[in-house]
């Protein structure tokens, strides 16, 4: 199972998402070689239980509840596409696909604070970078054989580690699976969309130059665009007046004096507890 995404309903229901159901995050290459097992699961706050909603999705990823929570936004990695769920009216209970051919993987989603979403392609997918994992995706059986070499080159540094125990041997062998195995084959360059409800794309924020890349999260706080990624060793963020001006004048405001002093009063109380 590697948990992915989650986005919390008014009433402290959860959605979140399971990326694949048949490996750990150590073996993301693994879970996007094999067939689809994603799912969108739904945890009821009152009775305290998982249904699933969806499944046999190609790794999802990013979840967004919509405004009025009418709807929730379902980001596929290796399909390059957006589900949609819808969760109530004539046609709750049914999901259909909204957007597809993104040119790259769509990670996480988050609200542009106007009633559309920001969707992060951590990785772009297009006919000048084309990706093996998204080219084998029709050919099940080569799939397969990518499969079965990997466990073969992971096999004796796990033999090794488990009568040594040396470190050195687990990183390789989780090294192997893992996403960064992979990253020689990804450009580095990043691409940020904005769309409406529809999937209709409103803007598209890019960059080639190298300076940006592996984009994960994209959100709107304090009139800066904040960019997250789980490969960089920083955060970054860009001014909203440089490159959505429209949207800088009704952003969130983030009071930094208010969050010290709740920061504060909890540290005290806490303090009060152990004393």
């Amino acid at each position: 199972m590697i948990p992915n995404s989650i986005d919390v309903a008014k009433n402290g229901d959860l959605y979140w998402t399971d990326s694949s159901s048949d490996y750990k995050l150590y073996d993301g290459i693994f879970s996007m070689l094999s067939n689809p097992s994603g799912r969108l699961i739904h945890f009821s706050a009152k009775t305290k239980k998982n249904t699933v909603l969806l499944e046999n999705l190609g790794f999802a990823n990013g979840i967004k509840l919509s405004d009025d929570e009418s709807f929730i936004f379902v980001a596929e990695t290796l399909t390059s596409r957006i589900i949609k769920y819808h969760l109530k009216g004539l046609k709750a209970g049914k999901s259909e696909i909204i957007i597809e051919g993104l040119p790259g993987f769509p990670d996480n989603i988050h609200s542009d604070n106007h009633g559309n979403f920001f969707v992060s392609l951590i990785v772009i997918a297009d006919e000048e970078n084309p990706q093996l994992l998204q080219s084998l995706s029709p050919h099940p059986y080569i799939r397969k054989l990518f499969v079965r070499l990997l466990t073969l080159l992971e096999l004796p540094f796990k033999f090794f580690y488990k009568i040594y125990s040396d470190d050195c041997f687990k990183k390789i062998y989780l090294w192997i699976g893992h996403f960064r195995s992979f990253s020689f084959l990804m450009p580095r360059s990043a691409i940020i969309l904005r769309i409406n409800e529809h999937g209709k794309i409103l803007d598209i924020l890019e960059s080639r130059s190298g300076d940006i890349s592996d984009i994960s999260s994209a959100f709107i706080l304090n009139d800066y665009l904040w960019l997250g990624s789980p490969f960089n060793d920083y955060l970054g963020r860009i001014s909203m007046n440089q490159i959505l001006p429209t949207l800088e004048k009704q952003n969130i405001k983030f009071d930094e004096k208010k969050l010290l002093d709740n920061n504060t009063k909890k540290n005290k109380s806490i303090n009060d507890q152990t004393t």
